[in-house]
C-alpha cells in the first residue's frame, strides 16, 4: 500500500474519493436486501479499501457487523461504529440492525460518513504517531458519550470535523460565493432573518386537536411564535420553510394555518440581511452556523438547549463573534432589539465572525481533529 502523503497542504486529497465512497455505499444500501451479511461485509470492505488507496492513506481497514452494544457494555442507539485501532490497522464494526433498516436515513448512511474518521486517523498517524485504542464513534446527529463524535453534548467528547464540512471541502463553494457576492453592511436589509424546518425533539406533548397551541412543544416553532407576537416583528423575516418529522395530520394543518410559514430561501439569501438567527434542530444547525458566520451577518445564536457543539465551538466567543440568546428564548426579543439599535456594534461582530470562519479552513480542521483524536487516544 502507498505511504501516506496526507499533509497540511493536501488533506483535501481525500474529499473526492470520500464522496465517491459515500455514493457507492448508498448504492449498496439500496441493494442490501438481496445480499447476505457476509456479502455485504465483503462489498463494504472492498469499497473502503478503494477509498484508502485513492486517498493515499496508509491504513488497513475492514468493515463488519455485530452487536456493538455488547462491545460497548451498554445499550445505545445504532448511529455509531465501534472502532478497533491498532496503528495502521483499523476495524470498523457496525450494529447488525443497520442491515435491516430500510430508510436511507437510518441504514448504511452511517457507514457512508465514516471516511471522515479514516482521514483524521491517517493524519493523526502521520503527524502524531500510531496508537492502539478501541472507541465508539458517534456518527448521527445526537452524540452523547465521552467518545468520538461529529457533534456531542458530552463535555468530554472528542470532536472532529463533521462529514458535511468535509465533503464540501470546508464549504469552499460557499466561500467563493461570499467572496464574489458579499453585500456591504450598509446595503443589507436592516432586519433579522431565519428559515428552517420543524426538526428537533418535542419538548412537550402538543395540544390536542381543537385546543389552542402556543407552539411551546417544538423549539423552532416556539422561536417563530415568540417573534410573531412581539413588538419587533416588523424588523424580522423569520419563518418555518418546511414541515418534517411531524406525522399528525392535525398538527401539520395547524402549522400551515399558523402564519408562521415562509417560503424557503437559498443559503445566499442570508447574505442580504444584517442579522440572522442560529437555532438547534435535531442537534446543532450543522452548516447553518458556519455559513452564517462566513456570510458576515451578525449571528444571534440561541444557546443549545441540550448543549450540542461541534469541533470549532470552543473558540467561538459571545459578543466577539456572535450575539448570545438564552436557550429558552426568554431574552430573545431583547437581544434582537439590541442588534437593531446598535448597528455599528452589530457590524463589528459580523466582521469578526466572518474572519473567524475564514480561518477555520479544511486543512486547519483536519489538523485540529487529528490532534483531538490523538489526545483522546492517550486517555487511560
Amino acid at each position: 500500500m502507498m505511504p501516506s502523503i496526507l499533509s497540511w497542504e493536501r488533506p483535501s486529497r481525500c474529499v473526492q474519493p470520500g464522496k465517491v465512497y459515500s455514493e457507492q455505499v448508498m448504492q449498496l444500501d439500496r441493494r442490501k436486501s438481496g445480499m447476505t451479511k457476509a456479502e455485504l461485509e465483503r462489498a463494504l470492505t472492498s469499497l473502503v479499501r478503494k477509498f484508502v488507496e485513492d486517498s493515499a492513506l496508509d491504513l488497513d481497514v475492514g468493515i463488519s457487523f455485530c452487536d456493538v452494544h455488547k462491545l460497548m457494555n451498554r445499550q445505545h442507539h445504532t448511529e455509531l461504529a465501534y472502532v478497533q485501532l491498532d496503528g495502521r490497522r483499523c476495524q470498523l464494526l457496525y450494529h447488525d440492525h443497520l442491515i435491516a433498516f430500510q430508510s436511507e436515513h437510518a441504514g448504511l448512511v452511517f457507514i457512508a460518513k465514516s471516511w471522515v474518521l479514516l482521514m483524521v486517523i491517517g493524519e493523526m498517524n502521520r503527524s502524531r504517531g500510531e496508537v492502539k485504542k478501541s472507541f465508539v464513534f458517534e456518527i448521527g446527529d445526537s452524540g452523547s458519550l465521552d467518545e468520538v463524535s461529529f457533534s456531542s453534548n458530552h463535555e468530554n467528547a472528542c470532536l472532529i470535523l463533521d462529514d458535511e464540512f468535509a465533503s464540501k471541502n470546508g464549504y469552499d463553494e460557499f466561500r467563493e460565493i461570499c467572496a464574489s457576492r458579499l453585500v456591504e453592511w450598509r446595503d443589507r436589509e436592516p432586519n433579522v432573518f431565519w428559515r428552517g424546518s420543524t426538526t428537533g425533539p418535542r419538548l412537550a406533548v402538543p395540544p390536542r386537536e381543537g385546543e389552542p397551541d402556543a407552539f411551546h412543544w417544538l423549539h423552532r416553532l416556539h422561536l417563530c411564535q415568540v417573534i410573531a407576537g412581539s413588538a419587533i416583528t416588523a424588523y424580522c423575516d423569520v419563518g418555518i420553510s418546511g414541515i418534517v418529522q411531524v406525522s399528525e395530520k392535525y398538527l401539520i394543518e395547524r402549522i400551515r394555518q399558523s402564519g408562521l410559514m415562509k417560503p424557503p430561501a437559498p443559503r445566499d439569501e442570508f447574505l442580504r440581511h444584517k442579522a440572522v438567527i442560529d437555532v438547534d434542530g435535531n442537534a446543532n444547525a450543522w452548516s447553518g452556523l458556519f455559513c452564517s458566520l462566513l456570510g458576515a451577518s451578525c449571528v444571534i445564536k440561541v444557546a443549545s438547549q441540550r448543549g450540542f457543539r461541534q469541533w470549532y465551538y470552543k473558540d467561538l466567543k459571545p459578543w466577539l463573534h456572535y450575539v448570545p440568546a438564552e436557550s429558552d428564548m426568554s431574552n430573545l426579543i431583547e437581544v434582537i432589539g439590541w442588534v437593531i439599535q446598535h448597528d455599528a456594534h452589530a457590524s463589528e461582530i459580523a466582521q469578526r465572525g466572518r474572519e473567524f470562519a475564514l480561518n477555520q479552513n479544511f486543512q486547519n480542521a483536519v489538523t485540529r481533529s487529528a490532534l483531538n483524536l490523538f489526545e483522546f487516544c492517550l486517555r487511560p
